[in-house]
């Protein structure tokens, strides 16, 4: 298969860091700044459609069964705090949040029982999403590399999802890959 995944020994998670700040993940020119915008009142069906594409069911109640979604424009990342607070303190639950934006270091995003997921487990995340997604692209027919955040599907969802939905892809799929209901097993992804 040809990829442009880096051999296994540089998946780290500086190289993630590195690519998730690439153009594979960012919109580089005022025109593919546009073109994303014009996405976003299509986030909820390409959100979904990514999550099928590696193989994170949406509508199933396999993954993240118990989630606390939380909107608005001013305190969210307050009430999440509190929110993820109360169920780990107070019910002895483990508990998964993902809160925008990040302050000092980009892991503060996606946190495990608060404490922000280790460089390991952000970078396993990351590139074993971008290898579920080339593997997706190859069997759809088309070179399994992943150029830029301009390789669009036949629909126009680019291949790889923005810097945004790919952290969110992240999160979903890191608190997929673990045990956060029942507080007895923490597993890697």
């Amino acid at each position: 298969m040809t990829t442009s995944l880096p051999p296994e020994d540089e998946q780290t998670y500086n190289n993630a860091l590195a690519a998730l700040l690439s153009s594979l993940h960012q919109s580089q020119t005022p025109e593919e700044i546009k073109k994303a915008a014009q996405r976003r009142t299509r986030t909820p069906s390409d959100m979904r459609r990514y999550l099928s594409r590696i193989s994170l069911p949406h509508d199933s109640n396999l993954h993240c069964k118990n989630i606390v979604h939380i909107t608005g424009t001013k305190g969210k990342g307050s009430t999440a705090a509190i929110c993820e607070s109360v169920l780990r303190n107070r019910d002895g639950l483990t508990t998964g949040t993902f809160t925008s934006p990040h302050l000092v270091d980009i892991r503060e995003r996606i946190r495990i029982d608060g404490k922000p997921v280790s460089k390991e487990v952000f970078g396993q995340a990351y590139w074993e999403i971008r290898r579920r997604f080339e593997q997706w692209k190859q069997g759809s027919g088309r070179s399994a590399t992943c150029t830029s955040i301009n390789d669009l599907d036949e629909d126009g969802l680019p291949y790889l999802p923005g810097y945004f939905r790919m952290l969110t892809l992240m999160a979903v799929f890191i608190f997929a890959h673990y045990e956060l209901d029942n507080g007895k097993r923490i597993d890697a992804v």
